[in-house]
């Protein structure tokens, strides 16, 4: 190649690296001045074996399950005042990361997943689960929650804020939300005897959206996710969902915070 046409593409890519790095995972520059093509594209193809590694089993929060085992529990979760900080408290003390795959196989380990409801005006943002979707069948056909693993990826201690920055980019990433939107703690859900949920304790938050052309906009989306099937949603009113929760087939921890709003009613 033509020295000066290196040189101009070589800088667009560094300008491009310095100015999108931190917006996406695993970007990383591989320098091939002065190496030989094979050695080069080996250290290129470990590189990116450790990109995948990181991608496919990421490190993840969790916490020793005797030590949520004393929270207070109500139906699977708790919503009263206080639970919240008592959870966020047994989380700071006692979460550390570890990879997915050993999180998945050691049944003393629970995996913490901040978790979020969309309000609107007093109502509730539903997601309806298509059939290929593998959790219609595990958990139920609509869900009241925005959920995701908390990947560890800044190095910070677990805490509330890295919890809330693991949701804020998951809410993002799948309902295409440009901006942050006010959120609060409310509570906790865990079913510990469920064998398809006791791996898993929902730090629940709040996620009060406070535009209604962003709420319009929520309702006529279909959000298509990176993997898995698209899902589309509506606002209910917490009576509204009460009356057809059992036609909407909710999954258990959409039950018991449908259960504590009504019981704060």
């Amino acid at each position: 190649m033509n020295e000066r046409a290196l040189e101009v593409l070589s800088s667009s890519v560094r300008s491009a690296y310095e100015k999108y790095n931190e917006k996406f995972d695993g970007i990383f520059l591989h320098d091939t001045s002065g190496n030989k093509v094979k050695e080069s594209n080996t250290a290129l193809a470990s590189k990116i074996l450790d990109s995948l590694q990181e991608f496919l089993d990421p490190e993840i929060l969790v916490v020793p399950k005797e030590c949520l085992a004393d929270l207070p529990m109500d139906q699977s979760g708790n919503f009263e005042a206080g639970a919240a900080s008592k959870a966020a408290a047994c989380i700071s003390k006692s979460g550390t990361f570890v990879r997915r795959s050993q999180a998945e196989s050691d049944d003393g380990l629970v995996q913490i997943i901040p978790a979020g409801i969309l309000t609107y005006e007093d109502k509730v943002f539903v997601f309806q689960r298509k059939e290929p979707d593998p959790k219609y069948r595990l958990y139920g056909k609509t869900t009241i929650l925005e959920a995701t693993h908390t990947v560890n990826d800044d190095g910070a201690a677990p805490s509330v804020a890295v919890l809330e920055k693991a949701l804020l980019a998951r809410i993002a990433r799948s309902l295409f939300l440009g901006r942050h939107f006010p959120m609060k703690p409310i509570g906790y859900c865990w079913d510990r005897e469920d064998e398809n949920s006791r791996r898993h304790f929902a730090t629940v938050f709040q996620v009060d959206i406070d535009s209604e052309h962003t709420a319009d906009g929520l309702r006529k989306k279909e959000f298509r996710r990176w993997r898995g099937p698209s899902r589309a949603g509506e606002f209910f009113s917490w009576a509204e969902l009460k009356e057809k929760a059992e036609a909407l087939n909710l999954e258990p921890w959409s039950l018991a915070i449908l259960r504590s709003k009504l019981d704060q009613r």
